[in-house]
């Protein structure tokens, strides 16, 4: 039988979403300059730092594609204007969406993103245009540059070209369930969810397409399990859902009892609400993953002065806690707490865990994935 691929993205995103966002501030009027003053970094001096904050403000506002969105979104942009009188332009989709749109502006000359968040995935997409900005001398603030802040003593860049910023960490649960209808007894290994009982009550984040589904069931089939076990998948006659949400609302539903790399955020959303959902580990173990958070700086950034603000403020403890909070991943900040995250997905020091980040799985590995998850579960 047909694996069902269920395509429930929202197509006004091509014609409006990259339109929305704040009005942007375009002159510096009496309410941005009476802005409160931001402590600077001591190594630049206060004079150059609210050099750069007068700049910002000039610009007026910074300009982020993010596959985040929801509260998150709305937190960032309402925090951010409140820090520094400046808006920001928080427009969320999907990563495929952003790095068609990125590619698209670009070759029509139209300068419109500072900021790229969509995961390294994309980064190496589009690192061949040249886009992709060294951010070296961006970091300025002590609170971001001090290195005993962060993990394993390190800033968090993502790659070597230090173009690439990634501050959270994620250990990826594989399976969510739905507590009303699986018990964790159940759920013990991946090879439960071949369990006859389970077909056609099982959904999966869309592999065949870039993001969460394609990473984490591409770490599924080269490293955790096999390319059998994705064959002995499709058997089970599993749901195909693109729009991340309705997965969650789903298995929340019972209308699906397991769920496949569900994104985090939301599961927690209904977690929240007190739906029956939750992660569970598997015997086999999971991978570390940098989600969606890490960013670059477009070199060609419309607002740059608004974009090094930008950068600096979110790396600060307090946005990190935030977004953290919204985005249930854990920061490569040491000082944040965790205690709103579920205990599988909390780093263990003592484990060496297999990754998704590496350029070879990301431009090679990955994109092979795809291909064989069209072939093997839409056929």
């Amino acid at each position: 039988m047909r694996t069902k691929l269920l395509l429930l993205t929202l197509t006004v995103f091509v014609s409006s979403l990259f339109a929305c966002g704040p009005k942007a501030i375009s002159t510096l009027d009496k309410a941005t300059a009476e802005q409160p003053k931001v402590q600077p970094a001591e190594d630049i001096g206060e004079q150059q730092w609210n050099s750069i904050l007068r700049q910002a403000r000039k610009e007026g506002k910074v300009v982020v594609y993010s596959t985040t969105g929801g509260d998150a979104r709305v937190a960032l942009m309402r925090d951010f204007k409140a820090k520094f009188g400046l808006d920001l332009e928080w427009v969320s989709a999907r990563a495929g969406e952003i790095q068609t749109r990125v590619i698209s502006e670009a070759k029509n000359d139209l300068n419109l993103v500072d900021i790229v968040q969509a995961g390294t995935t994309t980064y190496y997409s589009l690192k061949p245009y040249d886009y992709p900005s060294p951010a070296d001398k961006m970091l300025l603030l002590p609170e971001v540059t001090d290195v005993k802040q962060w993990y394993k003593g390190k800033l968090p860049w993502g790659n070597e070209a230090h173009e690439l910023i990634s501050p959270l960490t994620w250990i990826q649960p594989i399976v969510a369930i739905n507590t009303d209808l699986v018990k964790d007894s159940e759920m013990t290994s991946l090879n439960n969810v071949l369990d006859p009982k389970w077909r056609g009550k099982i959904s999966i984040n869309d592999p065949t397409t870039l993001g969460v589904g394609s990473s984490t069931m591409g770490m599924v089939a080269q490293h955790i399990m096999s390319w059998d076990y994705i064959k002995a998948l499709a058997k089970q006659e599993p749901v195909i859902l693109r729009e991340t949400r309705v997965q969650a609302e789903w298995l929340a539903m019972g209308k699906n009892s397991i769920a496949l790399a569900a994104r985090s955020d939301n599961i927690k959303e209904f977690q929240d609400a007190r739906a029956p959902v939750k992660y569970i580990m598997t015997k086999e173990g999971s991978y570390i993953s940098h989600g969606g958070s890490p960013f670059f700086v477009m070199k060609k950034a419309a607002h740059p002065n608004a974009s090094i603000v930008f950068v600096n403020w979110f790396l600060t403890k307090e946005p990190q806690t935030n977004y953290g909070r919204f985005r249930t991943f854990e920061s490569k900040r040491l000082d944040v707490p965790n205690d709103h995250l579920p205990a599988v997905t909390l780093r263990d020091p003592k484990v060496e865990y297999p990754t998704n980040e590496s350029e070879e799985f990301l431009v090679k590995v990955e994109p092979e994935a795809i291909k064989k998850f069209r072939e093997i579960l839409l056929q």
